[in-house]
């Protein structure tokens, strides 16, 4: 779970377009060492290593402002969606108690109707019954 949620985030953050530049200026050197490497002296590879580690420190740098920065977004986007959620939660449990009221307003009115219903007289028919006389054989 934990693990799906990470690799989410690393697309997040790979689909950025200033991070993409990044990885492919490290690439960049990366190839440009790769080919020049075998047409360089001593001296001329140390001087062209030093550059590049020049270049690869600053492109670091770059990629960890970068990160930091989709940090910063992701915590700040984070903290929006609680403080929603805390709002909203606080909204449903306000609407549930003036519902609960309602119901509870609603059934007391009902109970009130059936007592009085109860506590009326019954009005008692005036009609009697014929009586039925069977004869006998």
């Amino acid at each position: 779970m934990a693990l799906e949620k990470i690799q989410s985030i690393i697309k997040k953050i790979s689909s950025s377009g200033r991070l993409k530049r990044v990885i492919a200026d490290v690439q960049a050197v990366k190839s440009d060492l790769q080919t020049q490497v075998k047409k360089l002296t001593t001296d001329e590879a140390v001087r062209q290593y030093k550059t590049m580690m020049k270049k690869v420190v600053e492109k670091e740098k770059a990629l960890q402002s970068e990160i930091s920065d989709v940090v910063a977004t992701v915590k700040k986007s984070a903290h929006d969606v609680e403080k929603n959620f805390k709002a909203y939660k606080t909204k449903a449990q306000a609407q549930r108690s003036k519902l609960e009221k309602m119901i509870k307003s609603e059934l007391s009115k009902v109970k009130a109707n059936a007592n009085a219903k109860k506590a009326a007289p019954a009005k008692k028919s005036k009609t009697k019954k014929k009586a039925t006389v069977t004869k006998r054989k």
